[in-house]
């Protein structure tokens, strides 16, 4: 477990101040994004560009398996510095899979060929981004490279997007081609930026393998449980739903990123988790964020985007509380990590998944129910956590 510890606290503890700040860019862009296409696109045209860009976000991340987390923990377990040229292969299959999977998702979702274009593109951009920013991380890098190689992309992919409003008045499904170029062009100038020399990295490979095997599944299936919800409603639902659900995606996303960087600060500054009481004092900033939505969101939801858009309010009142319940689970998930391994907490994980797909199916995509759902099943993701860590006897500590 030493080296479970050992790479989170170097993911952790360097990088809290850097997290922060990129979060909040990132939460930035995202509203930005969110309140451009809305107003330009409509709530139905809207839906379908979310149906896209989430199904190829969704293979973007399964094409690493869940694995590039590790490169952390592994290049810590052998002391050596890690290079993007020397994991290319993995680079290469994790690419030409994205590629493959998207080309046969969008062809299935939507023929055209911008669109088809544009998914393998977005999809392609995933692994670029993941697995260099974790590169950084595994070197020590927690500064600007970090931060360009979290941030760079996303401001160039709603760069494009908005030059296309601007300058070809392009629709949705020009707009979703731009999004994939600029998403791609900022992965790659981001990895040029910050490029690593190739080094030689003995057993580094042997040991990502060996580490990635066990705990791949729980890195993927935590992304699964905080981000398949979208992917669920535009299965079950149609495209005014996901449209509608978008906007309470985007609202969650804001909380989330206030709350895992307090997570993350606070337990970096401490390492471990004394009390009920003190989780809760340490997230009251995210619970004032979550108020706030609350409150603001019958005014300011109708006025930004636009009176198509007010059926979304309780959607997104409710996803900003499951924002609140995701920091909380987000924080409980690095302590289980360590105290439990990854087994149970992978168990855990997968009926949450299992759960909120079946959730969201059974309400047949309707967004404020499917809202609700998820609710539910983070919530019961935390109980389920925090029954593990009383069931290992470390209840509420984590050193």
């Amino acid at each position: 477990m030493s080296a479970i510890r050992q790479g989170i606290t170097r993911a952790s503890g360097a990088t809290v101040n850097s997290v922060v700040v990129t979060n909040m860019i990132l939460m930035a862009i995202s509203v930005f994004g969110l309140v451009v296409t809305a107003r330009y696109l409509g709530v139905t045209d809207r839906g379908r560009y979310l149906t896209w860009s989430s199904w190829s976000a969704l293979i973007g991340t399964l094409s690493m398996l869940g694995t590039e987390a590790f490169v952390v923990v592994a290049a810590a377990s052998v002391r050596t510095r890690v290079s993007l040229w020397t994991l290319r292969p993995v680079l290469g299959v994790a690419l030409a899979l994205a590629g493959t999977l998207a080309f046969v998702a969008m062809v299935w979702i939507d023929p055209d060929p911008m669109v088809v274009a544009g998914g393998m593109l977005v999809a392609m951009s995933g692994p670029i981004v993941a697995l260099h920013s974790h590169v950084q991380q595994a070197n020590g890098h927690h500064g600007w490279r970090f931060n360009a190689s979290r941030a760079l992309a996303p401001i160039l992919g709603l760069a494009c997007v908005v030059g296309g409003l601007v300058v070809l008045q392009a629709q949705a499904e020009g707009l979703f081609l731009l999004l994939g170029t600029g998403l791609c062009v900022g992965a790659i100038a981001a990895a040029a930026l910050a490029w690593e020399p190739a080094g030689v990295s003995p057993g580094l490979l042997r040991k990502w393998i060996a580490l990635a095997r066990r705990g791949a599944p729980l890195t993927l299936l935590t992304w699964l449980l905080l981000n398949v919800d979208t992917v669920a409603v535009s299965i079950f639902g149609d495209s005014t739903d996901v449209g509608l659900y978008g906007v309470g995606v985007g609202a969650r996303g804001v909380v989330v990123a206030v709350g895992s960087a307090v997570g993350l600060r606070w337990y970096a500054a401490r390492g471990s988790l004394t009390s009920p009481r003190a989780v809760a004092r340490a997230f009251l900033p995210t619970v004032a964020a979550v108020i706030a939505v609350l409150i603001v969101a019958p005014l300011i939801v109708p006025l930004v985007l636009g009176g198509s858009f007010g059926p979304s309010v309780p959607v997104v009142q409710v996803l900003a509380i499951a924002g609140l319940l995701a920091s909380v689970d987000f924080l409980l998930g690095r302590v289980v990590l360590v105290r439990a391994g990854y087994r149970w907490p992978s168990l855990l994980r997968a009926l949450a998944v299992g759960a909120l797909i079946l959730g969201i199916g059974s309400v047949h995509g309707e967004p404020t129910r499917s809202a609700l759902v998820y609710c539910l099943v983070v919530g019961g993701a935390i109980v389920g956590q925090v029954g593990i860590l009383s069931w290992s006897r470390t209840a509420w500590r984590a050193g």
